[in-house]
């Protein structure tokens, strides 16, 4: 149990933490949320952590800095294991975790990564964040029937959600199947009201009509 000394300081943490995430600064937030892990250690904690350590990593000034990535890198994936070593259907800590692996720079833990991912849609077919990240390595190891696949399943369950429209429609257009295509990608122009996303629609457009 907690002195209330160090309650009042987890208290000051999260509120940092949460005024952090708000302004973009996942780093500093991933710092004082690993720092709040061994104040309080469980699975709440560290898959915030966790989280944020992934978040942080993926910034242009982490990225961008090999010491600093692997540090937030590294964070990450030791606090999203410690939370799928205690519960290994956490489905949120085991995206993250697959994620983090992808991302990790590591060669070993690539294909590690999907797998750990693939778990999530084991567990429940209905994620639909863990069905479009599978669908986007699909495209981009040229899987193009397996990833129309998973984007049809993203759709399914998110029917206004027009990055995986577009993702789809990309997919179908690798596989021949332009009418289709064509059909998904003038949805994404009329429904989407994002100038980049519709952008991006009428320039994969002009290229299969």
């Amino acid at each position: 149990m907690l002195s209330d000394l160090d309650s009042e300081r987890v208290s000051l943490l999260d509120s940092l933490i949460h005024s952090l995430e708000g302004i973009g600064r996942f780093d500093y937030a991933a710092l004082l949320a690993d720092e709040l892990t061994f104040l309080e250690t469980n699975g709440t904690r560290k898959l915030r952590a966790g989280i944020l350590g992934y978040q942080a990593s993926q910034t242009p000034t982490i990225a961008n800095d090999s010491f600093l990535f692997r540090s937030y890198s590294d964070m990450a994936m030791r606090n999203l294991e410690d939370v799928v070593e205690e519960d290994e259907t956490n489905e949120e800590a085991l995206l993250y975790l697959g994620l983090s692996y992808v991302q990790s720079r590591l060669q070993q833990n690539a294909m590690r990564g999907i797998l750990t991912i693939r778990k999530v849609v084991e567990i429940n077919p209905e994620n639909a964040e863990a069905q479009f990240r599978l669908g986007v390595f699909s495209l981009q190891t040229g899987q193009f029937e397996k990833a129309v696949d998973r984007f049809r399943k993203v759709l399914d369950i998110r029917p206004d959600d027009n990055v995986a429209r577009l993702q789809y429609a990309y997919g179908l257009s690798q596989l021949g199947q332009n009418k289709e295509a064509i059909a998904a990608l003038n949805d994404v122009i009329n429904e989407s009201g994002n100038p980049e996303l519709i952008q991006q629609a009428q320039s994969l457009l002009s290229q299969i009509q």
